[in-house]
């Protein structure tokens, strides 16, 4: 079993703005073909797919023989995750000016 260790800095613009937040990946013997698990430490972070330490992500999550698009994919890379945990984590989904609008009204 593999342990890498790292950080990723919320960016600039984001509620996060500043924070560093310390992250574990621990691959398991059988890696790729199951995901890595990823933990956040020292962290309070206030997002609703964060239980603690622990993320709830689908593409994290076994792949069950499901869906070809849900859970994890052997052909994602350490930048893969790092990249959709940052999206995940940080940025907020915007409204459409559609339903803004139509709430207006």
């Amino acid at each position: 079993m593999y342990v890498w260790h790292g950080n990723i800095k919320a960016p600039k613009g984001t509620v996060y703005e500043g924070g560093v937040f310390h992250i574990e990946l621990t691959f398991p013997q059988d890696y790729p073909v199951s995901p890595p698990t990823v933990t956040l430490f020292a962290c309070q972070l206030d997002h609703p797919n964060v239980f603690g330490s622990k993320l709830c992500l689908d593409m994290l999550e076994p792949n069950k023989g499901g869906k070809w698009y849900e859970g994890w994919n052997s052909a994602y890379t350490v930048e893969s995750i790092l990249i959709q945990l940052q999206s995940f984590l940080f940025y907020e989904k915007k409204k459409s000016k559609s339903k803004e609008t139509r709430a207006e009204t």
